[in-house]
């Protein structure tokens, strides 16, 4: 295998990195993690992780379901504000396309357990920088030298703003708020995955840990905002008082959240390349993603396997990195713009225009129920590990 003895230095222990390291040492790399993080804390919400990245999981030898509590939501509802279903989009109708909810907490910690389990070596509560693209990466001002620099060092990616000409990204207009509550009580609605629809906001809610937790995503549009982050605090008080319009069942669901987290949604420009010499970025470092096609994570898990491929084809690092790009770029390219696209269809202000789109999704989901299914085809069924 061409990675065997090859040194790899991965800055940012979160799921890109992770996955990205046990994929490079099952293919022989001897790989290292620097995460500025002092231990994986019980923090963060719920994601979502479709068949194309449980394809790469599976592969790699993680099944997920046996190991993690994983919920398993029988369809996406789109419902107006007061609750009225325009369309139902069914999951977990196949056994080879499942789709899973898990705590992030519960997937970072079984993904930390897999690289160490595998060999890679976790530094935490090492904040770490890329040394341009020599291959290098700098430790409280001491280089440390390897054959190869992964940067997932996330969203906010100071590997991409210095050295891969990063464009500083502009507010979208909207804000978000997440929460998690213990799961109400003989609330059936709750056992999908549903979606609120207002007048220039949405909810989404679903399930997490068998259940026992709800996981909450409430977003609003507003004019201005200062920073980009996850860990805002706001009171749930606030929060309610943009959503007062919503059903009984999202008033009762919110009506539980005390402390929630607020963070302004940004829209990344896509770079021009991913990769400067012997460094390279994978995850939300090389294409941040809106929240509204649930591929984030996924795609992180999707660099990470082809990453590693690329690298086991050739010698030339620089050829693998080229080959990896041209497999990845377009695919996470189209998901950033079908997510911006989808934020877009949420919080439509205009009340005409909002009835036009009700009904039309209504429509569409009473006379061709599996046209809305068949649209994320391109998603779902993609298999990054299947030969070219």
């Amino acid at each position: 295998m061409a990675l065997t003895q090859m040194r790899i230095g991965i800055i940012g222990a979160g799921i890109a990195g992770l996955t990205s390291a046990i994929a490079l040492t099952r293919r022989g790399a001897d790989v290292e993690i620097f995460e500025q993080a002092e231990d994986f804390a019980e923090v963060g919400a719920g994601i979502q992780i479709s068949a194309n990245a449980l394809r790469v999981l599976t592969d790699l030898g993680i099944d997920l379901k046996d190991a993690i509590p994983c919920g398993t939501p029988q369809a996406v509802n789109l419902r107006g504000a007061r609750g009225m279903l325009l369309s139902r989009t069914p999951l977990n109708t196949q056994p080879d396309h499942p789709y899973y909810q898990v705590h992030r907490a519960d997937f970072i910690a079984l993904l930390a357990e897999q690289a160490r389990a595998a060999g890679v070596t976790l530094n935490m509560g090492q904040p770490a920088l890329a040394d341009g693209g020599a291959g290098s990466i700098r430790i409280n001002g001491v280089a440390h030298d390897f054959d190869l620099v992964v940067a997932a060092d996330g969203v906010r990616s100071p590997t991409r703003m210095a050295f891969l000409d990063g464009i500083e990204p502009a507010f979208t207009g909207q804000v978000a708020w997440r929460a998690l509550v213990p799961m109400p009580q003989g609330a059936e609605v709750w056992r999908d995955t549903n979606v609120y629809m207002g007048l220039g906001r949405h909810v989404v809610f679903y399930g997490l840990r068998d259940q026992t937790l709800l996981n909450i995503v409430a977003v609003e549009r507003r004019k201005s905002w200062t920073a980009e982050g996850w860990d805002i605090p706001d009171s749930g008080a606030n929060m309610r008082a943009h959503f007062l319009g919503f059903s009984a069942d999202v008033r009762a669901a919110l009506d539980q959240v005390t402390a929630p987290k607020l963070w302004g949604l940004f829209d990344h420009p896509p770079l021009n390349s991913w990769s400067r010499g012997n460094l390279v970025v994978v995850g939300d470092a090389a294409h941040p993603m809106l929240p509204y096609m649930a591929q984030g994570a996924c795609m992180g898990i999707e660099d990470a396997w082809v990453l590693a491929d690329s690298l086991d084809q050739t010698t030339e690092i620089p050829s693998a990195l080229q080959r990896y790009e041209m497999l990845r770029k377009p695919r996470c390219s189209a998901l950033q713009r079908a997510a911006k696209s989808n934020g877009r269809l949420f919080h439509i202000s205009n009340p005409l225009a909002r009835r036009t789109a009700t009904v039309g999704l209504k429509i569409t989901s009473t006379l061709a129920p599996g046209l809305l299914r068949r649209r994320t085809d391109w998603i779902y069924n993609h298999d990054v590990t299947r030969p070219l």
